[in-house]
């Protein structure tokens, strides 16, 4: 299987998000040598180290990821349609755009059971999840 990872936040993000991004990423490509993985990284970060440690089977891609919402939703899916990628695991949001089998990695969803510890704003960013998660084949969560 050709198999997408967002992994935007690998090299920068929100601690929690980059601690799980880089263990998830990283236990995948050590565990997994029959499947082909496009990791999908924030092209800012294209000089630094990513160690694909000896597999043949990863294809790092490096992604606009000025705005993690946009980035996620309509440049990610361009990718995964031009690799013809069978799946691609988002984090939190998901592209109805994508052709390929869509699972959502959410973090935390926190905000839906106590809205009160998030400001207007993150409340706003969030408020697409409700609607593109239906749209997802898998969600995985905490």
């Amino acid at each position: 299987m050709k198999i997408g990872i967002d992994a935007k936040w690998y090299f920068e993000g929100p601690p929690s998000g980059k601690r799980v991004v880089r263990g998830l990423v990283d236990s995948i490509l050590t565990m997994d040598d029959d499947n082909h993985y496009y990791i999908f990284l924030n092209r800012r970060h294209k000089s630094e180290e990513f160690s694909t440690q000896g597999k043949k089977k990863v294809t790092l891609c490096y992604v606009w990821a000025g705005n993690n919402f946009l980035s996620t939703v309509f440049v990610l899916p361009f990718f995964s349609n031009r690799y013809s990628l069978d799946c691609l695991l988002y984090q939190t949001f998901i592209s109805p755009f994508d052709k390929g089998k869509r699972v959502a990695y959410i973090h935390d969803v926190l905000f839906l059971s106590n809205p009160e510890y998030y400001t207007i704003y993150e409340r706003l960013y969030f408020t697409p999840l409700k609607f593109l998660t239906k749209r997802s084949h898998l969600i995985i969560t905490v």
